[in-house]
């Protein structure tokens, strides 16, 4: 975790971007050592008490603490203001490989800050810290290689693309940090260097897709007191789910790949088998529909589900997880499911139970374990569920009227796991029940 704390120089490295490079500092998320007490008094303003502690730490080789103490000196907190001095400790820590150090020298040279500036020696040491995956560090690393780009270089064509590859790498790096605005500010940079360079367009998509699995989770976290489950459009119009998801629920509503909410309600609902059809308004608003395996399937088959477990802890997006058919009938015989060594967790229930071709085998409806009759304690038993099987729907859709307007189905295709997965992913739907 890091803290963020802009220069005290008004230059900047890159002025056509308008940009100066921050000092940074190392924060851990823990507060249980002596290092940590001094975040501590920092944080509550207590600069001289945070400055003595990490001196003694300092003094002693302690990495993290060299680091923030070269940033207090450099900043004039809790002692007096020395640039110098902060290089020292920052080439210190920068020498054991510390990113943060390494990034900090970086920024010195480069300002000639502390030290002599020295171009070289910057893009050396933002280079160490870029490539242990700090962000700050790749795009200082751009704006170096961007600042190189004048009329008279015979080599700006060179350092524009070593610029535009390394605001590229801190763009992804930022948005693998779920940081937002640092990736936007990488985009902006390309294009700032080439409006329509390829690798701008590419991290615009990965930002905006990005923004809306962020955008989905903040709705998920709003409906308090709901109930998730997965769900999965067919080609009459239809949402297919558990029974289990949506009973009793007052208010069902269910949420696509772009965030979009789609209001829905049960038309039939087979609780035994645990199946439950939904239909919405406008059956334009749903995604393509997911075939219907019309062939058996047999034991050893390989089959895969994609859902939303644990929505509110794992996030909003599609999860892919594997297994075989291990059994023809489900629970104690059931020949109405299948037994699978698929793993499910809570919100998988409702999702497709489909086949290497990407049809739909079964709907996913429980976990397999065992309850203790005396103390009520279920132990749930690892890589095994039950999916009741496709035909069992197919009867319940049949007491259904045809439809009018049928949805595109996507075609059944063999492919690998990886292919099949971004194929179907948008077909899914988040149920939230309420």
């Amino acid at each position: 975790m890091t803290k963020l704390r802009w220069p005290f120089l008004a230059a900047a490295v890159f002025l056509l971007l308008f940009l100066s490079n921050p000092t940074i500092q190392a924060k851990p998320a823990s507060t249980t050592s002596r290092y940590d007490r001094g975040w501590q008094a920092y944080d509550t303003g207590h600069y001289v008490r945070a400055f003595e502690i990490w001196q003694a730490l300092a003094d002693k080789g302690h990495e993290l603490a060299q680091v923030n103490l070269g940033a207090m000196h450099d900043a004039g907190q809790g002692t007096a203001e020395n640039p110098a001095k902060a290089f020292e400790l920052f080439f210190a820590a920068a020498q054991k490989g510390n990113p943060y150090a390494q990034y900090n020298v970086a920024n010195m040279y480069a300002q000639g800050r502390g030290i002599r500036c020295d171009r070289s020696k910057a893009k050396s040491w933002y280079l160490k810290a870029a490539e242990q995956d700090l962000a700050i560090a790749q795009y200082g690393l751009g704006m170096l290689n961007a600042s190189d780009v004048t009329e008279e270089d015979a080599d700006a064509a060179q350092h524009l693309d070593i610029a535009i590859a390394w605001f590229f790498k801190s763009g992804l790096t930022y948005l693998k940090n779920d940081n937002l605005s640092g990736a936007r500010q990488a985009f902006n940079s390309i294009t700032e260097l080439a409006a329509d360079h390829p690798l701008a367009y590419q991290l615009g998509c990965k930002i905006e897709s990005k923004k809306h699995i962020q955008d989905a989770d903040s709705r998920i976290a709003s409906y308090t007191g709901a109930s998730f489950g997965t769900g999965w459009p067919i080609s009459a119009g239809y949402v297919i789910t558990n029974h289990h998801v949506v009973d009793s629920a007052a208010e069902i509503f269910l949420l696509d790949a772009s965030g979009q909410q789609i209001k829905a309600r049960p038309i039939l609902s087979d609780a035994v088998h645990d199946i439950a059809i939904l239909q919405v308004v406008d059956t334009e608003l749903l995604p393509p529909a997911l075939p219907l395996a019309t062939a058996g399937i047999n034991v050893g088959a390989r089959v895969f589900t994609m859902g939303f477990p644990r929505i509110d802890e794992m996030g909003a997006t599609p999860k892919l997880t594997d297994g075989v058919i291990s059994k023809l009938s489900g629970l104690q015989n059931d020949p109405a499911s299948y037994q699978t060594t698929v793993p499910i967790q809570p919100g998988n229930s409702g999702g497709p139970l489909l086949n290497m071709r990407g049809e739909v085998v079964g709907v996913v409806r429980s976990m397999i374990g065992v309850k203790h009759m005396q103390t009520g304690e279920t132990r749930v038993f690892e890589n095994a569920s039950c999916a009741t099987k496709i035909d069992r729907l197919c009867k319940i859709l049949n007491k259904l009227q045809p439809p009018e307007d049928a949805l595109q189905t996507l075609p059944p295709e063999p492919e690998n796991m990886a292919a099949l997965k971004k194929r179907l992913q948008n077909s899914l739907l988040i149920v939230v029940a309420r």
